[in-house]
C-alpha cells in the first residue's frame, strides 16, 4: 500500500488529518543550538561551550592541542550543523594555517592545510583573523595577512566544506601588519573586510566589500569603499572620531532588510572601546557627504574585541574579547557579560533547527525508521517523542498520530522528498503489530 493510498482510506474511515506545527530543537547534528561556543587563547581545551541563558558554567570541551584561533559553524537548519576552527602553526608569525573540522564530541573529523588547498605557499610570517561560512555559498571563507612584516595584500580564500578544493580568491588594498577579519551577508553573499591600517593612515583603516556573485574560479580584486576611515574619523560628526583601529566586521541581520548593518569591532589598546555599527542599504539611509556608509551609533564599549558572528536564532552577536571575557550583543544595543576571564578570540552558536514533532529520532527526516517508533508503541500510553503525537495527555499511539507522521512524511536522508516519498510502499500497520 503506497503512502497516498493508506491516507486516503483513512479519510474514508473518518480520521480527521491533524497538523501539527514545527517547533525548535535543541539540538543540530549533536550540537547544542542553546550553547555558545568559542576559541580561547590557550593551548589544550581551547574550543569551549557555554549555555547562552545560564552561561557561567563551562559545558563542553574540545582537547585538540595547539590553540584554535577561529570558529564557525557551516549549516542552514536541517539537521546539518558543522563547526569549522583554524589556527596558525607555530602561533604568530608562522608559516602555515590549519583548518579542521570538528564533531559534536569535540574531535577531529577532518584537517587540511591551507597550502594543499590553495595549491601553493600561504606565506612567510602569517597572523591569521579569520575563517567564516557563507550561507549564501554554503561555503568557508578564511583571510590572514601573509606577511605582516611587510606591506601585503589583503586576502581571503573562498573554499569547500570538505577543505579540499580552492573555489575563488578575493585580494583588497594593501596592509600594514595586524590581522584581516571578514565576514559574509547571509542574505546576498557580500564579503566585508578590515584591517586596522587597510588602504590608509595608519590606525585609520578601511571597511570594504565585495560583490561574491559572479562565476567560481580565479580572482576579484575589485571592490567597494564602505568607510573610508580616513574621512569618516576626521569629518567633526559626533563620535566619529572613536573610528581608531578596526578590527573585525559582523554582519547584523535585522528585523527588515533597511534594518541591516554591520558591527566594526574597535581594538586600538587594551582599555575598553565602543563598538561601531552602519547601515547597509543605501536607499533607506542615504551615504554621509563623503560616501561612507550612514553611522547608526555606537554599541557598548568591550576591552579588545576581537572576533564575533551573529546568532540567527537570537539576532545576539557573540563575541570574543581578548582582554574581557565572552559577551554577547542584545538586540535592544545592549551588552550582556558571559565569562569574565580574559583570552577569547572568537565565538559563534549553531544555526537553529526547526525541526518537526514527527521526526521521532530527531535526524532531520520523516521516514520508516519514525514509523518504526511510531508502530513500536501501538496503543500504548506514551509521550510525543515515542508517537503520541496527538492528544499525548490524554489518549494512546493511534491512526491519528499515524496520520500526522505519514503528512509530514519527506523519505529517507539526503535523497528523500516529500513527492518521492509518496510513492514508497509502506507496511500494513497491522501486519506489523502481529509481527510485534
Amino acid at each position: 500500500m503506497t503512502i497516498r493510498k493508506f491516507i486516503a482510506q483513512v479519510g474514508i474511515a473518518g480520521v480527521f488529518i491533524l497538523f501539527v506545527s514545527p517547533a525548535w530543537a535543541d539540538k543540530n547534528n549533536g550540537f547544542d543550538t542553546d550553547w555558545v561556543y568559542t576559541a580561547k587563547d590557550a593551548d589544550g581545551e581551547n574550543v569551549r561551550a557555554f549555555q547562552e541563558a545560564d552561561p557561567h558554567g563551562r559545558m563542553w570541551d574540545a582537547t585538540t592541542g595547539e590553540r584554535w584561533d577561529s570558529l564557525t559553524f557551516a549549516g542552514t537548519g536541517n539537521n546539518d550543523a558543522r563547526l569549522f576552527v583554524s589556527r596558525t602553526l607555530g602561533g604568530f608569525q608562522g608559516s602555515e594555517i590549519e583548518i579542521a573540522e570538528l564533531d559534536a564530541a569535540g574531535n577531529v573529523v577532518n584537517s587540511a592545510n591551507l597550502s594543499s588547498i590553495i595549491g601553493g605557499p600561504t606565506g612567510a610570517s602569517i597572523d591569521h583573523g579569520n575563517i567564516r561560512y557563507s550561507a549564501f555559498h554554503n561555503s568557508l571563507f578564511v583571510a590572514y595577512n601573509d606577511d605582516v612584516t611587510v606591506n601585503s595584500t589583503a586576502t581571503a580564500y573562498q573554499i569547500d566544506l570538505g577543505l579540499s578544493n580552492l573555489i575563488h580568491t578575493f585580494q583588497g588594498p594593501q596592509i600594514l601588519d595586524r590581522r584581516l577579519n571578514i565576514d559574509i551577508n547571509s542574505g546576498d553573499g557580500t564579503l566585508y573586510m578590515t584591517n586596522r591600517h587597510m588602504n590608509g593612515s595608519p590606525d585609520l583603516g578601511d571597511l570594504i566589500a565585495f560583490d561574491t556573485s559572479g562565476p567560481a574560479g580565479g580572482t576579484t580584486s575589485v571592490f567597494d569603499v564602505l568607510v573610508d576611515g580616513d574621512t569618516f574619523a576626521t569629518d567633526g560628526a559626533i563620535d566619529h572620531d572613536r573610528w581608531m583601529d578596526p578590527s573585525s566586521p559582523v554582519f547584523r541581520k535585522g528585523a527588515t532588510p533597511a534594518d541591516d548593518t554591520v558591527v566594526v569591532f574597535i581594538n586600538s589598546s587594551a582599555d575598553p572601546r565602543n563598538q561601531m555599527e552602519f547601515y547597509l542599504d543605501t536607499v533607506a539611509h542615504p551615504l554621509d557627504a563623503n560616501g561612507n556608509l550612514a553611522f547608526r551609533g555606537t554599541l557598548p564599549k568591550v576591552g579588545r574585541a576581537w572576533n564575533g558572528q551573529q546568532d540567527d536564532k537570537t539576532g545576539e552577536i557573540w563575541l570574543g574579547a581578548i582582554r574581557q571575557g565572552l559577551y554577547g550583543d542584545l538586540r535592544d544595543d545592549s551588552l550582556r557579560g558571559v565569562e569574565p576571564t580574559r583570552g577569547y578570540l572568537d565565538a559563534d552558536s549553531p544555526a537553529a533547527f526547526f525541526s518537526i514533532l514527527s521526526d521521532l529520532n530527531s535526524n532531520g527526516f520523516v521516514d520508516f525508521e519514525d514509523l518504526t517508533i511510531l508502530l513500536a508503541n501501538w496503543n500504548k500510553d506514551v509521550t510525543a517523542d515515542d508517537g503520541n503525537l496527538v492528544e499525548p495527555l490524554t489518549t494512546v499511539v493511534n491512526f491519528a498520530d499515524l496520520t500526522v507522521l505519514l503528512a509530514d512524511w519527506t523519505g529517507p536522508a539526503p535523497a528523500g522528498s516529500p513527492e518521492a516519498a509518496l510513492g514508497e510502499a509502506v507496511p500494513e500497520p497491522s501486519t506489523l503489530l502481529l509481527a510485534l
